[in-house]
Parts: C-alpha cells; structure tokens; sequence
C-alpha cells in the first residue's frame, strides 16, 4: 500500500526516523509498529479490511493505536481501549517565521510537573505522559516573573501540540508565537511541521489556519 499521501505523514515520520517497523504491507493497509513512541499505526488505503481483527493485533504490541484513513469510516467499538478521539490533521510547508517577542521561551523541568498536570488535559495523557515529555525536554513555556503564562511540546509521535495558554494572558499573541518557535524547530531539524486537532476544536483549527497550515484529506482516529 503507498503512504505517501499527506494524511500519513505520521507514520512516515516514525519510519524516516528509523524508529519503526512495517509489519504488514498489504494492497488495503500497512501496519507500522512505534515501539519508541508506543504507537501502532493502521494505514488505511480503503475500507477493504477487517478492521477489528487489525485492532486486536495492534493491541498486542502497543497501547495507543492510531488509525489513520484516506476516508471517513465507521469506527468499530472496542472493549480492549478504553478512550477514544477522533481528529484532522495539519501540516506546514512554508518557511520559517521571523520572530521578535518581549519575552523568552525556555524549556521546562520536573519542577513545572504539577502546574502541566493541572492545566492541560487531553484524552491518554497522565502523569507519566508529562513526565516522560519533560524528561524527553520537549515542552517549552513563556514565563514572567516566575510565573507560567503558557505552553506547548511535542507528542512521541512528533506531533506539535500540548498548547495551553493562561487566560490571565490570552489575547496577546503568546500562543501564536509559541507555535511559530515550534515550527521553526521542526523547519531547523529536517522535519515537517504537523499537529492533530480534535474535530470541535474550532479555535485550534483557526490557529492552524492563521499560520498557513493546511489541512490534510483523511482523519486519524486514535485508541488508548
């Protein structure tokens, strides 16, 4: 099955990467195993498969799956996960941002656990999650006066996300210019800029707009 479409870039990241294995190449699908990030990927060409058996398989070898898919489909229940969350994917292909703020962003530590756990939530992540992303040194935030006024990271998978800002400062542009330091990190690595944003999401997706990020065809639906 040929991968090359947008929508897969994900997991044509995790293989550029050589952190991931095909398992399967099949006409209908390919099956990428991520052990590093601890995603199993079900490409998806079409609806010519046995969805729930493929599932099953992926639960085997890692506990977040994604399923990624060039069409809406009808997602099977499954009582081996117990979340679920459906999104689109966003991708950059412009260059990168000149950038001129009044404040710095710097990495953050363990010391910043507690405050990333008690103010961003997305479906799968834990204590664990954050812990192994700030040892991994891959959340960066702006800070005044010891203060966290926001930030952002990079999930396993190389996705852009985690962006949260304080509404003490929201409306300054924080978030904007957080994404766009991002950006330019990936642009500086080789890498292409991407991030998945859950479908209701609509200031997200304005975001993403906003910085000339363009939509990919297809959706990703992601287990854990």
């Amino acid at each position: 099955m040929n991968i090359e479409q947008g929508i897969f870039l994900v997991a044509r990241e995790a293989l550029s990467l050589d952190q991931a294995t095909v398992l399967e190449d099949k006409e209908h699908y390919r099956l990428i195993d991520d052990p590093k990030a601890g995603v199993f990927y079900i490409c998806l060409g079409g609806q010519e498969c046995d969805l729930p058996s493929l599932l099953h398989k992926a639960r085997k070898k890692e506990e977040t799956v994604c399923v990624i898919s060039l069409t809406d489909i009808e997602v099977p229940v499954s009582d081996e996960f117990h979340r679920f969350q459906k999104v689109r994917q966003f991708t950059y292909h412009g260059s990168r941002f000149s950038i001129n703020a009044p404040y710095k962003i710097e990495k953050m530590g363990l010391q910043d656990l507690d405050y990333l756990a008690a103010h961003y939530t997305r479906i799968g992540d834990d204590d664990s999650y954050f812990r192994e992303a700030l040892d991994r040194g891959m959340l960066k935030a702006v800070s005044e006066e010891g203060e966290i006024m926001a930030f952002i990271g990079e999930h396993p998978e190389h996705a852009m996300g985690m962006l949260y800002v304080d509404e003490n400062h929201r409306r300054k542009g924080i978030g904007t210019v957080l994404e766009k330091a991002l950006i330019n990190k990936f642009l500086d690595e080789g890498k292409i800029p991407f991030d998945h944003v859950v479908l209701d999401n609509y200031k997200s997706m304005n975001l993403q707009r906003s910085l000339g990020m363009t939509l990919d065809e297809g959706f990703l639906y992601w287990y854990f």
